[in-house]
């Protein structure tokens, strides 16, 4: 109840300057300023966030509908002009996902269960991908702003929205596991199972944009120059991403001093490293801070896991205000009249990827022999999506704003994120009641 009365006046307050504020001119709303905006996103995206635990739904999704809830779509407390330059936010945040996700892949445990995890990622993967693809081209004529568009785009638009759909949500995994104090088989190959599986989307994610951008730029033409220009950001993000991974293992270790400061600047490093392009002939690219930061996290987790855990502790300290405000920006820029035209389309998404996901699974887990009561529950702890998933949609966003179906594809995405990171935990729960799991571990940390 004290949070509910927390929230109620945090917007009042923010109400009653909005409206003291109101004088004619462009964003004279509480959040029509930079400092505002940050303060005010973020202590609401909080407060909804404890509102959303208290009745046992994930706290992203708190974040998400505060930022809705507050953008231009609703009470519009946060101008629309403001949004573009909270950019700092999700920079941060992008790198500091990448990192912790890079942190979490344990490679001694990888590899006593390669070859059946690898059956089931190649399964699992190819199938959905197929699966979402032929569906969306096929349903083009009735998706609006696919309708008018030519075929090329159509497919391109396809598979975007497959590779989005792929994903996991590892975060809301750990999260689920560790609440639960679940431990087993089907616990065990769920955390490896979607940090893996993000770690192959990255780089499919990479390729698709990297592509698809190259063949709907006019003056762009698919020739090898191209391609290696592509192979450069992919391989490139990942080299460079290893060295500075050295550089930060060797601080943590010899340095040990502010190392918020330091996880925060190593962050816009790889956001700035990000905007700086490279040419190779006529074709320009550039380095992906995603693929980066998840390659200095993996680097650091299995080479220095020691000297390493005092930064990943770091990060986990400082995430919550960092995802508060990424999360509820993503959901600020949510349009509502767009989603509203478009809500079918993404609950259509929602039980596409639910029926694709269980038929992968299944028939991934049984090309790999994998046994045990708990394999038939698999696909349910496989349907939360977060984090990941809403910094590739932002990202689609933000490469694909200059064209016609950007913001349409945009909403459609995050829409069928949020229903699944609504729905996804409940399903996650269910699975590790029923395999038996929830409860085995003696404490919390069951990593």
């Amino acid at each position: 109840m004290r949070v509910l009365l927390s929230l109620i006046m945090l917007l009042a307050v923010a109400t009653i300057v909005t409206f003291l504020r109101r004088d004619g001119l462009p964003g004279a709303g509480v959040g029509g300023g930079s400092i505002l905006a940050v303060g005010l996103l973020m202590l609401a995206a909080w407060l909804t966030g404890r509102l959303f635990d208290r009745i046992a739904l994930p706290k992203i999704s708190g974040y998400l509908v505060a930022g809705i809830v507050l953008g231009p779509s609703i009470a519009a407390l946060v101008a629309l002009n403001v949004l573009p330059r909270l950019q700092f936010a999700s920079d941060l945040a992008i790198a500091l996902i990448a990192l912790t996700a890079g942190g979490e892949i344990k490679l001694g445990w990888l590899r006593q269960r390669a070859a059946q995890l690898s059956i089931l990622l190649v399964v699992d993967t190819l199938f959905t991908l197929a699966a979402a693809i032929t569906v969306m081209v096929l349903a083009a004529p009735w998706i609006p702003f696919m309708q008018d568009e030519p075929t090329t785009a159509v497919i391109i638009i396809a598979i975007l929205a497959a590779v989005v759909m792929i994903s996991n949500s590892p975060a809301v995994i750990i999260a689920m596991v560790s609440d639960m104090r679940s431990s087993g088989g089907m616990t065990q190959t769920l955390l490896a199972f979607a940090v893996v599986k993000d770690l192959v989307l990255i780089v499919l994610f990479a390729t698709a944009m990297a592509v698809g951008r190259g063949i709907l730029d006019e003056d762009t033409a698919i020739t090898g120059g191209f391609l290696l220009v592509v192979a450069g950001q992919l391989l490139g993000s990942i080299a460079i991403g290893a060295i500075i991974g050295v550089a930060m293992a060797w601080y943590v270790e010899k340095v040990q001093v502010h190392l918020v400061i330091f996880v925060v600047g190593c962050c816009m490093f790889f956001a700035l490293l990000g905007e700086q392009a490279f040419a190779i002939g006529a074709y320009e690219g550039h380095l992906e801070p995603l693929l980066m930061a998840l390659s200095a996290g993996l680097l650091m987790q299995n080479l220095w896991p020691r000297h390493s855990q005092p930064l990943f502790h770091t990060i986990e300290q400082m995430s919550l205000p960092v995802y508060c405000l990424f999360f509820a920006v993503a959901g600020a820029k949510v349009d509502l009249a767009v989603f509203a035209t478009l809500w079918y389309v993404s609950v259509g998404l929602v039980l596409l990827r639910t029926v694709a996901v269980w038929a992968g699974v299944t028939l991934g887990a049984r090309a790999a022999r994998m046994e045990g009561d708990w394999v038939k529950y698999l696909w349910l702890g496989l349907i939360p999506q977060a984090g990941v998933s809403l910094v590739l949609v932002a990202l689609i966003g933000r490469n694909f704003e200059d064209l016609a179906w950007g913001l349409e594809l945009t909403s459609m995405l995050i829409g069928m994120i949020v229903i699944h990171e609504l729905l996804g935990p409940i399903g996650l729960r269910l699975a590790l009641i029923r395999s038996g799991e929830a409860g085995r571990a003696g404490g919390k940390d069951n990593d």
